[in-house]
C-alpha cells in the first residue's frame, strides 16, 4: 500500500495560527502555540506542512513570507504554501523563501491557460492547484467568489494543461469538525484515477483520515481537529506506521 500523506495545516493571519469556520473571516479562532514545539511534533508524523496565508488570500498577495522563512528554519519537512499567489513574482518569492511547492487557486480559476506559462518556468512538482468547492462550484478570492467552473470541469482542464497535483477542499465542511465528504472524493478518484489528490475540509477524528485512505487518494490536510485534540500525536504516529 502506498504511504498515505499527512499534511497538518498552519493557517496564518498576522503571523498567528488560526482556523476559520467554512472560510469565514468573521468566524476566526486563534491558537496560542509555541511554533518550535508545534513543528517538533509535526516532525514525528507529518509528510509535510501545509501553510495558508489567509491575509494573502484575501488581499491578493502573500503577507506572511517572514513566517514561512521562520518555519523553514525550524523544520526539514517539505512545505507547501498558498494564499494570494497570483503572479510569477509571488511564486518565485514563495519558493525562494523556503516552500517546496506553491499552491495556486484564484489565478488559475480565472485564467487557466496561465498554467502553460508557469509550467515552462517552474517544475510541475513545484505547483499544486487548490480546488476549493462550495455547493459544487469552484470558489476563488479567498473563497468569496464563485467561478464559472464545476469541480469536474475544472479538474479536467487543469489536468489537460499539465497539472498533476491538487488539493480539493470541501468548503461547506472546512473548520466544522463535522466529518469529511467521502462521496466527493470517491467520485473524483473514480473519474480522475491518476490525479494526485489531497483532501481537506471537515476532518474531525482519526476515523475520517482512515476513511480517506481507503478511498485511495494521496493524502489529507487537517488542522482544527489536531489543535483541539480531537486527533492526537499518538494516533497520527500509529496511523503513519501502518500506512
Amino acid at each position: 500500500m502506498k504511504t498515505f500523506e499527512l499534511w497538518p495545516a498552519v493557517d496564518l493571519i498576522d503571523g498567528k495560527v488560526v482556523r476559520l469556520f467554512q472560510g469565514d473571516f468573521n468566524q476566526k479562532k486563534s491558537y496560542e502555540v509555541d511554533l518550535e514545539t508545534l513543528l517538533s511534533t509535526f516532525n514525528t508524523f507529518a509528510t509535510g506542512i501545509h501553510i495558508v496565508d489567509l491575509e494573502g488570500a484575501k488581499m491578493g498577495s502573500p503577507k506572511n513570507i517572514e513566517m514561512l522563512k521562520k518555519i523553514k528554519a525550524l523544520t526539514s519537512l517539505p512545505i507547501q504554501f498558498g494564499g494570494g499567489i497570483r503572479n510569477r513574482i509571488s511564486i518565485e518569492t514563495v519558493l525562494s523563501s523556503g516552500a517546496d511547492r506553491v499552491i495556486l487557486s484564484t489565478q488559475v480559476a480565472e485564467s487557466p491557460t496561465i498554467l502553460k506559462e508557469y509550467l515552462k518556468i517552474f517544475d510541475k512538482t513545484e505547483i499544486v492547484v487548490s480546488v476549493d468547492v462550495k455547493d459544487s462550484k469552484v470558489m476563488t478570492r479567498g473563497w468569496t467568489q464563485a467561478s464559472d467552473f464545476s469541480l469536474n470541469e475544472f479538474l479536467s482542464l487543469i489536468q489537460e494543461l499539465g497539472i498533476t497535483k491538487t488539493i480539493i477542499t470541501n468548503i461547506n465542511s472546512d473548520g466544522t469538525l463535522g466529518g469529511v465528504k467521502e462521496s466527493l472524493y470517491r467520485k473524483v478518484k473514480k473519474i480522475f484515477p491518476e490525479l494526485y489528490i489531497l483532501a481537506a475540509g471537515g476532518v474531525g477524528s482519526i476515523a475520517d483520515i482512515e476513511r480517506l485512505q481507503e478511498i485511495g487518494i494521496a493524502g489529507v490536510v487537517f488542522g482544527k481537529a489536531f489543535y483541539e485534540k480531537r486527533i492526537t500525536e499518538k494516533e497520527l504516529n500509529q496511523f503513519k506506521n501502518v500506512s
